[in-house]
């Protein structure tokens, strides 16, 4: 796998653009799914002048109908032969399995995966890939530099091997030249409870695992672990401010988010403020917050420094996290060896360890 350099840096730009040619010169376009990604998809597409031929559905009851000026059409209905298609859908791998025959007749088959947040940047920018490139020394292992590259890669080409190609598991709990102290888990974004269940079935046991989950639906099923003595539970949102702050809850649970367009009221906490209690400080501490990832960080800056924790921080839901988080460890806590690994064969799931030197296998 090639690593970023100052030439690798303008082979992926030069990818970019070889790939928007290719879809612009491509005589039918088809963009598989109309909904919130498929529509940033066809926005994104048309700042770059390319024009598609349709959207395709599998639902035969939207068949003719028109979306941002596009025409919907049920996939069985047309011939792929030659065509290129970008599958933009979170049911991917369904739509795949579903329509193998049918998609197998495109020309290309490519995938869009959405950024919750910041879709615009989702193409690769100069200064972008000078800050990556800033990154790249700094990592811990090559396998970090190889994902980085690779993630990249993905967004320049919109070829889905990339992310294929270096999927590994089990999230949080993967394999690091490193000795990882688990007893105090914090655990910052804890949904409904899959991060307790992966470390049981990982055969981890903390002696304190302390929860924070804001959207009271998932707090709701959260709560059903809470029968286990060692799991603390907090109905709270973590971030550089103490206070009430704007949440909007969503019906997938998983995208619930700090927002200024949300229409519910939490309470905010920085980790700061919470371990001056008689909290239990964190040996280590896993945040995943759609997007707020950052300021949790920024809040914790003096339990950070105090508590030496791993970190585990998820860097994928803005493009730019992909740099700005690890960057922001680097440049804040003193003596962390840094490390990128990625969970998923898609574009989510990128997550940031961060782990004192001393823990570090030399």
């Amino acid at each position: 796998m090639q690593m970023i350099n100052s030439y690798s840096a303008v082979s992926l730009l030069q990818m970019q653009t070889d790939t928007l040619e290719r879809l612009g010169a491509a005589q039918t376009l088809y963009i598989y799914g109309a909904g919130g990604a498929g529509k940033t998809l066809l926005h994104l597409l048309k700042k770059n002048a390319i024009k598609i031929s349709g959207f395709l559905d599998s639902n035969a009851a939207r068949d003719g109908n028109v979306v941002e000026g596009v025409v919907v059409q049920h996939v069985k209905n047309v011939n792929l032969t030659g065509s290129v298609v970008i599958v933009a859908s979170m049911f991917y791998r369904e739509i795949v399995k579903s329509f193998q025959t049918e998609l197998s007749n495109a020309k290309e088959l490519l995938f869009y995966f959405n950024y919750i947040e910041h879709e615009e940047h989702f193409f690769l920018a100069k200064e972008e890939l000078t800050k990556a490139d800033t990154l790249l020394s700094r990592l811990a292992d090559d396998e970090s530099r190889q994902i980085l590259n690779s993630l990249l890669s993905y967004r320049a080409t919109l070829n889905k091997f990339f992310l294929d190609s270096i999927v590994s598991a089990p999230q949080y709990f993967c394999t690091l030249p490193a000795a990882v102290d688990y007893s105090i888990f914090y655990d910052v974004g804890a949904f409904t409870g899959d991060t307790l269940e992966s470390m049981k079935q990982q055969y981890i046991f903390p002696r304190q695992v302390i929860c924070f989950e804001p959207d009271p639906k998932n707090f709701g099923v959260l709560s059903t672990h809470a029968a286990d003595q060692n799991v603390e539970l907090h109905k709270l949102a973590v971030g550089s401010q103490n206070g009430v702050i704007q949440f909007a809850s969503t019906s997938l649970g998983y995208s619930s988010k700090v927002s200024n367009a949300g229409s519910e009221c939490v309470n905010q906490v920085t980790l700061d403020t919470f371990c001056q209690g008689q909290a239990p400080l964190p040996t280590y501490l896993k945040i995943d917050v759609e997007g707020s990832d950052l300021d949790v960080l920024v809040g914790a800056t003096d339990v950070l420094s105090r508590c030496r924790p791993t970190i585990a921080v998820s860097i994928y839901h803005l493009p730019e996290h992909l740099y700005t988080i690890p960057l922001w460890i680097i440049d804040n806590l003193t003596d962390y060896s840094v490390y990128i690994r990625h969970h998923r064969d898609s574009i989510y799931e990128t997550i940031c360890y961060a782990i004192p030197n001393e823990n570090v296998k030399k």
